[in-house]
């Protein structure tokens, strides 16, 4: 085959011909489908999260981006597929997630542990989270070597120079919102953190925002990065905006935020990347749901993850919307199957509660789950299907995971 090659380039010259194949690094084509292959399930799962954190950068002028995808021991390439939905979901609900093949070195690294969402994602493979105070959201981190870290559960991400210990917490808004200016209007765009670790260590930090940017409908220079600090707010203008980030360089830190600046009747014009959270728990007659929509803010879903777990609700994991959706519109929720009893209420409004406050719902009835019931969210407006979902018996607990 090398002969053939030399030979087609001697005669065409104007022909590059690029040989990519190579031996040593060739990948079972067992489970691609699924996103697996036998030889090195950890590996392709840290490299899949790593290249998750790849963002487009917005409207940016000389912009800098951080290879997430490739960290200093590891090389790899990206390859997308077309994952399955989510068992249980309607068929409509197809999931596009990136992957990444394992690199020739990577395939024999068979003792890198799994690790779990709860864990950051760097250059050595997962990191654990410490919980130093539950109540408080209060975790620490020690990054072991200079390098990009991303925790999959937030969002949040950190370049540090040097091995560093960091401490997060996840605060909640209220208590700050009184020193915003009132001439000015701000929205809340993502959670509010107070972050602590030795100075000059942190080269950046990614700081997660629900902002929906893909349309290119959002003037990226609206964005703020809001300081409280002893004489008040400060604002601060991010060095650029990512997809899902507003990334601070050299970062100062004091209790920040990412903040949007608005026209109140300009608000249901931004797009917002939301979630819809579906807890149930389990009675001798019947089951109870719970379904919420809220931004896709970390903070507010652990909020609202404590407070239904005190009342034995298990989450059941579906996919957020289908599209962006809109701060302020109403969404009207339907379901349809034979135990199906009715769902109060039947609307919901797409809005930011700060995760202290009572996050809205809707709650519904099931007599008996059958083969399966069948969630359906509709803008109330033009009655497009934005969510749908569907819910087996199969998928029912009892009691919470641990």
């Amino acid at each position: 085959m090398r002969q053939e090659l030399r030979a087609l380039e001697q005669k065409k010259p104007e022909l590059l011909i690029f040989s990519r194949w190579k031996p040593t690094g060739m990948i079972p084509d067992e489970g691609l489908g699924t996103g697996e292959t036998s030889n090195s399930t950890s590996s392709l799962k840290r490299q899949r999260l790593e290249s998750e954190t790849e963002s487009s950068h917005v409207a940016q002028a000389d912009p800098k981006p951080l290879d997430w995808s490739n960290p200093p021991a590891t090389a790899s390439q990206s390859a997308g597929i077309t994952g399955k939905s989510h068992e249980g979901s309607s068929p409509e609900v197809e999931q596009v997630e990136p992957l990444c093949l394992p690199s020739p070195a990577s395939l024999g690294d068979q003792d890198t542990p799994l690790g779990t969402d709860d864990d950051f994602w760097g250059p050595t493979g997962p990191v654990a989270t410490e919980v130093v105070d539950k109540e408080r959201s209060l975790y620490r981190v020690h990054f072991p070597v200079a390098g990009s870290y991303r925790w999959p559960n937030t969002g949040l991400c950190f370049v540090v120079r040097e091995a560093v210990t960091t401490e997060i917490e996840f605060c909640v808004w209220d208590q700050f919102l009184g020193e915003i200016n009132p001439q000015h209007s701000w929205m809340v765009a993502g959670p509010l953190l107070d972050i602590k670790a030795e100075p000059g260590a942190v080269e950046a930090v990614h700081l997660p925002h629900f902002v929906a940017l893909q349309g290119g409908h959002v003037d990226t220079s609206l964005f703020q990065v809001a300081h409280f600090k002893e004489e008040g707010m400060l604002l601060e203008k991010p060095a650029r905006v990512e997809l899902h980030h507003i990334v601070l360089e050299n970062p100062s830190f004091s209790p920040l935020g990412v903040l949007l600046k608005v026209i109140h009747s300009t608000l249901r014009f931004f797009p917002i990347n939301s979630l819809v959270l579906l807890y149930h728990r389990l009675h001798p007659e019947e089951v109870t749901f719970h379904l919420y929509l809220i931004p896709s803010d970390c903070s507010i879903r652990k909020a609202i993850d404590d407070e239904e777990t005190k009342f034995q609700f298990v989450r059941i994991h579906k996919p957020p919307p289908l599209t962006p959706l809109y701060m302020g519109c109403r969404y009207t929720v339907s379901g349809s199957g034979s135990g199906m009893l009715e769902i109060l209420p039947k609307e919901l409004e797409l809005c930011y509660r700060s995760p202290g406050e009572a996050q809205l719902f809707s709650e519904f009835y099931v007599g008996h789950l059958g083969s399966g019931i069948r969630l359906q969210m509709k803008d109330k407006k033009d009655e497009t299907v934005v969510w749908e979902a569907l819910v087996k018996p199969g998928k029912t607990r009892t009691s919470p995971q641990n």
